[in-house]
């Protein structure tokens, strides 16, 4: 990966990452998720798929607001 130089460029990377892992909770992605029956962790599929996705959110979050802000 190619190193981001100006802060703007910095910003719509993370934007556009932080879009990604919010879309991923949405339709229809979000819907594909609870069509699968299997249990993992104990949980079915659909519980423990929402709580990987919310946690991947708050981590890159987390690195956003620390690379973009951190300055």
């Amino acid at each position: 990966m190619k190193m981001l130089k100006t802060r703007k460029s910095k910003q719509i990377f993370y934007g556009v990452l932080w879009l990604l892992c919010f879309l991923m909770v949405n339709w229809p992605i979000g819907t594909m998720a609870q069509r699968f029956e299997p249990y993992i962790l104990g949980m079915p599929f659909c519980l423990f798929y929402f709580w990987a996705v919310y946690s991947l959110l708050i981590l890159v979050g987390v690195l956003v607001a620390w690379r973009l802000f951190r300055d």
